[in-house]
Order: structure tokens, then C-alpha cells, then sequence
């Protein structure tokens, strides 16, 4: 920070983008703490991932039927629960906060959260699909996977993402065209 000609503090854009980035990831998180989980149990952990990711499952591996119940997927050698968390809000939240944060036009913000929104998507799904044969096949592997890897693996492809839109929105957006 410093003050400008009228005495008052300027903040600096670092500053701005690190405040603004904590205060849309504390508000996504705790409008995401305030849905039922009844909401979440019966309809975007049913609808949303678990009847797509049976649905890849048994494509993949017919000879083990996968039947989903709520926010469950059975099948004789497996029961993978989805909790609140494991749809892969979190990731998407520190994404969009980085995005809102930082300074570019509505119309980039809007594609870069749409695009991020999907690549979260696909990504839980495939570790939803991957995570139920870890745990159908080799059940030690699935506490590191689950609590360490996969999400570190998340965070980093998502800062990845957040850099390619970064340069995407650099190279396009007029205000940056001029700086440069």
C-alpha cells in the first residue's frame, strides 16, 4: 500500500487480488456449507456424479455391475460414498476466486469460469471413476490416493488452468493491449 496525492492509502494490485481472492472463496464456501445435504445426497452427488460415473463404469468393466443409491456406488466388490467435498467444489472455488479476482473483463471471466467449470467437471468425474476401481481393486491404495495425490494432482492442473487463462485473457483483452 501507499497514499496518493490526497493522503489516502492506494492499494497495491497484488494486495487487491490476494483480499478480493480470500473474500470470493470464504463467500463460495460458506454459501456451499449452507445447502442441504439432502439437496447435495439427492441430487448432485445422484444426477450429477454418481449415475454418470456408473454409467463409465460399467462400460468400462461389465462384469461388475455398478448400481447407484443416493450418493453411493455399490456393486459386489465396492462401495465408493460421495461426501460434500468430493464434487470437487473446492477446486472450483479457489479457481473462480483466483479468476474474480483478478482483473480482466466480465466477458473473459465468464468463459474462463465456464472453461474451468467443465475441466473441474470432467476431472472429479474421471477421479470418481478412478477412485471406485482403486477401491474395488486395490482398497490400501485409496486413503493416499484420495486424501493426498489426486487432490494435489487437482490444485496443480488447476493453477496450470489458471495460468493458461491468465495469458489467454493477456493476449485478447484490449486493456492489456495497450500496457504491452
Amino acid at each position: 500500500t501507499s497514499r496518493d496525492n490526497a493522503g489516502m492509502f492506494k492499494i497495491s494490485p497484488q494486495v487487491r487480488f490476494v483480499a478480493l481472492f480470500i473474500v470470493f472463496y470464504v463467500i463460495m464456501h460458506l454459501s456451499y456449507l449452507a445447502i442441504p445435504i439432502e439437496y447435495l445426497i439427492n441430487f448432485v452427488y445422484r444426477w450429477g456424479i454418481n449415475e454418470p460415473a456408473a454409467f463409465v463404469i460399467n462400460s468400462i468393466a461389465s462384469e461388475n455391475i455398478v448400481r447407484v443409491e443416493g450418493h453411493r456406488l455399490i456393486s459386489k466388490t465396492a462401495i465408493l460414498e460421495i461426501v460434500r467435498g468430493c464434487d470437487g467444489s473446492g477446486v472450483f472455488f479457489i479457481m473462480a476466486s483466483a479468476i474474480l479476482a483478478f482483473t480482466a473483463s466480465v466477458t473473459y471471466k465468464l468463459w474462463g469460469l465456464l472453461s474451468g467449470l467443465v475441466l473441474i467437471y470432467l476431472l472429479n468425474q474421471t477421479r470418481v471413476v478412478v477412485l471406485y476401481f482403486v477401491v474395488s481393486k486395490e482398497p490400501d491404495w485409496f486413503v493416499p490416493l484420495h486424501t493426498y495425490y489426486i487432490p494435489t494432482l487437482l490444485i496443480i492442473i488447476m493453477c496450470c488452468f489458471f495460468v493458461w487463462w491468465l495469458d489467454w485473457v493477456k493476449k485478447h483483452d484490449s486493456r492489456f493491449q495497450s500496457a504491452a
